[in-house]
């Protein structure tokens, strides 16, 4: 098999990738570091939805 930019593979290779996108690491952390943070906006949403409530209600904290 052979490339187009000219890279050929061997009879007994396994990974014919022709071209690896050298920031494709990158992007996945930021989808990573992206969805931590919704969860911690989510959490912290969450924990003051229930602080308004409990004040609203009269129970003390």
């Amino acid at each position: 098999m052979t490339c187009p930019d000219g890279t050929t593979f061997s009879a007994d290779e396994t990974d014919f990738r022709c071209f690896v996108h050298p920031h494709a690491l990158d992007g996945s952390a930021l989808a990573i570091v992206c969805v931590l943070l919704a969860i911690l906006i989510g959490l912290v949403g969450l924990v003051a939805q229930g602080i308004i409530r409990g004040q609203r209600s009269g129970t003390p904290r």
